[in-house]
């Protein structure tokens, strides 16, 4: 990169999800649910680390592996996908028999971001066109309330 391409054009919009598509069986649930656990867990390594023998003013290479854990503290949820959809359409029921008049998908939305940051979905799916318009609006005010999506 050059200074012009690094200092004075605007950076390019930060990722918001990410879909893991794939044919049947190549493990596409496999590596989200892998995200997931390392985003609610953290991240487990093998390290190798060297030790010195001072003693004698030898080097005593004795190779020690151990598994070093670094913490990850996001709001991780995951989710299959009709689970969600159902999880939405209670929220939606229970939002509109408190508030009858009003537009329940702004709330829910709200609700949800403070609830995760980042959402994972196995296996989206939507074959309801009232789904359809229902979810669109959700992940447009989710995304734009920066929560991050991974679906497969």
């Amino acid at each position: 990169h050059s200074f012009i391409s690094t200092s004075i054009l605007p950076r390019e919009k930060q990722s918001s999800g990410i879909y893991i598509h794939g044919s049947v069986g190549v493990g596409k649930s496999m590596l989200m649910d892998l995200f997931h656990s390392i985003c609610t867990n953290g991240l487990s390594t093998e390290e190798q680390h060297k030790e010195t023998n001072h003693d004698n003013n030898n080097t005593n290479n004795n190779n020690n592996i151990y598994k070093k854990y670094h913490p990850i503290n996001l709001q991780c949820k995951r989710y299959h996908f009709h689970e969600f959809m159902i999880q939405i359409h209670q929220r939606i029921h229970a939002y509109k028999s408190l508030h009858p008049k009003s537009d329940p998908i702004p709330s829910i939305s709200a609700q949800i971001a403070q609830e995760a940051r980042i959402l994972c979905f196995d296996e989206m799916q939507i074959t309801d066109i009232a789904d359809a318009m229902i979810i669109k609006r959700i992940l447009t005010l989710l995304l734009d309330l920066g929560v991050v999506v991974v679906t497969t």
